[in-house]
């Protein structure tokens, strides 16, 4: 899991005006969970993001209540959250406005310091 976190390839989706993790992250927060245990030094960020439907100050909050949620998680798994960074980006425009790209905006991207 470290070469994909070094690379950002581990995020971890929710539903629509969802601020949990949907079922389909659940793996993705389980290795997240077991790489802070197996790596007590590392430190990440949580970047949050939306989609763009609705207004924009509702996306910056759904986008830090979304990294919050997994703050909570991981915190709730025994890890130190001095190591964690939040971040709430708001809306995420790297894909296209369809239901695909609404669905791989909504997320938050792990990113290791």
């Amino acid at each position: 899991i470290l070469l994909f976190i070094q690379k950002g390839y581990v995020n971890i989706f929710y539903d629509v005006n969802k601020d949990i993790p949907n079922s389909g992250s659940t793996n993705n927060v389980f290795y997240l969970v077991k790489f802070l245990k197996n790596y007590p030094d590392s430190k990440i960020t949580l970047e949050g993001f939306a989609d763009e439907t609705g207004n924009s100050a509702a996306n910056i909050d759904l986008s830090n209540r979304r990294a919050q949620k997994l703050l909570e998680i991981i915190k709730g798994s025994g890890i130190d959250t001095s190591r964690i960074k939040l971040v709430a980006r708001g809306v995420n425009t790297e894909f296209l406005n369809n239901e695909l790209g609404y669905n791989l905006s909504r997320r938050v991207s792990i990113i290791l310091e």
